[in-house]
């Protein structure tokens, strides 16, 4: 699936097709899923330049942890049974993700066990620092960064729980990790993101609050970043949503809003086939022991002050929408399209993705009257994507993991250009009263 193989099959197809005029291009082999890198079109809008830009590459993938195939067995009953057993998958992982030479690459569903004994000393090996975030409660599996150390060096590392006790939107064992990632060729930094939300397609509810939680905790992240180096990064988001394209939680992600007063939990994800009960969700939606407010923020420890907020953004918006202020977000797939496949769930869905935004002013915390610093702002450029196949292409190899795919999601990929400039800071407005003292 990588560009090199892509690229090889294609020479190798114009060679034959040179000395043998009139023959057929070879036939993809009937298990294995074909996908190409598609090139983006140059924007005459971005501030790109080819002189000043530098470029990186991120893969996504969701490489089915062992224990959680061997608990669900019944839905790889139509697998081909000696392509499940992980060192088989493993040997075909390991060359996969290898044959893309992605600098930044984000695994969900690893296995602790198998992190240890495979997944992190083959990465080590091959140039890569890795860093991993276990799901909570004795669950098997977590969430992977890892990192070529020859381009980027990691400058902080925040793990993220979402189970909170004592409410049964929290009560959850999903995790994210965030790396925030500097370039060594240049001082561009990039805030690395990497989550697996819930899977039930009932409980949209609670997969929309472990976003919320991730993006504030983003939020967070980045702006204590920027208060500290003065270098707003942009951010990558990666993982498996367990939603669909064109479901509100893909909604709430790239729209940085959703109104969800009138929305069945049931129907959030995308994936609900119709036979529930309807349950419209809570509002207002985030509980208190979040500590994040409907902005996606996370609120301050003092009680008095957290109460004052909450009343004062109440007069301003109703309590049923909810944002985000990770900036304007895009999937690498802009355009999906409604019979696209990430995954066999559901006869072949998407539900995973590459998100990204670029540095934003509204991002930076606010100067001190005395700030004379300019703020570093990172922008992104989306360069080349994966495609994505079909759900009939999809079909068409049968189930899988099979001999050549080991998972039964597939990758996803894209390269990007990027760059920096400097800002200066927005001084803060100065009071009417001190204004006024000062004539």
């Amino acid at each position: 699936m990588s560009f090199k193989g892509a690229s090889s099959s294609t020479r190798a197809s114009k060679r034959h097709t040179s000395s043998h005029r009139g023959a057929c291009k070879p036939p993809v082999p009937a298990n294995r899923i074909w996908r190409r890198w598609n090139r983006i079109p140059d924007n005459p809008s971005t501030r790109t330049s080819p002189a000043s830009s530098h470029h990186f590459s991120v893969i996504s993938y969701n490489i089915l942890a062992k224990t959680l195939l061997k608990k669900n067995s019944w839905l790889y009953d139509r697998c081909d049974q000696s392509a499940l057993n992980w060192p088989f998958r493993w040997s075909n992982l390991s060359q996969e993700i290898k044959s893309f030479n992605s600098d930044i690459i984000c695994l969900q569903e690893v296995e602790g066990t198998d992190l240890e004994k495979d997944i992190r000393p083959y990465l080590e090996s091959i140039g890569y620092v890795t860093h991993y975030k276990k799901r909570t409660g004795n669950l098997p599996d977590g969430v992977l960064i890892a990192v070529k150390t020859n381009n980027f060096e990691v400058l902080d590392v925040v793990p993220v729980n979402y189970f909170r006790a004592g409410d049964p939107l929290t009560d959850r064992e999903n995790v994210g990790l965030i790396c925030v990632v500097q370039m060594k060729s240049t001082d561009i930094t990039i805030c690395v993101c990497n989550t697996h939300l819930l899977y039930n397609p009932k409980r949209g509810d609670v997969k929309l609050v472990q976003l919320c939680t991730f993006l504030a905790e983003i939020d967070r992240v980045v702006k204590q970043h920027a208060s500290k180096h003065m270098k707003l990064p942009a951010v990558v988001i990666c993982g498996d949503f367990n939603s669909t394209p064109f479901s509100p939680i893909y909604e709430f992600v790239t729209a940085a809003k959703l109104v969800y007063n009138d929305l069945c939990m049931q129907e959030l994800s995308g994936q609900g086939n119709g036979n529930y009960h309807p349950k419209l969700l809570p509002v207002p939606l985030l509980p208190d022991v979040l500590d994040i407010d409907k902005d996606c923020r996370f609120q301050e420890k003092d009680k008095s002050g957290r109460q004052q907020q909450q009343q004062t953004r109440g007069q301003a918006e109703q309590l049923d929408t909810i944002r985000h202020q990770v900036g304007e977000v895009k999937s690498c797939n802009d355009q999906h399209r409604g019979y696209e496949a990430t995954t066999t769930q559901d006869e072949g869905i998407t539900v995973d993705y590459i998100f990204y935004s670029s540095a934003n002013q509204a991002s930076v915390p606010p100067p001190s009257s005395t700030s004379d610093d300019d703020v570093s702002f990172t922008e992104l450029t989306l360069k080349m994507r994966l495609s994505i196949p079909t759900s009939e292409e999809v079909a068409r190899v049968g189930s899988i993991p099979n001999q050549i795919h080991p998972s039964d999601h597939l990758p996803v990929a894209a390269r990007f250009t990027v760059n920096s400039h400097r800002q200066r800071q927005p001084q803060p407005k100065e009071p009417k009263q001190q204004r006024r003292a000062r004539r």
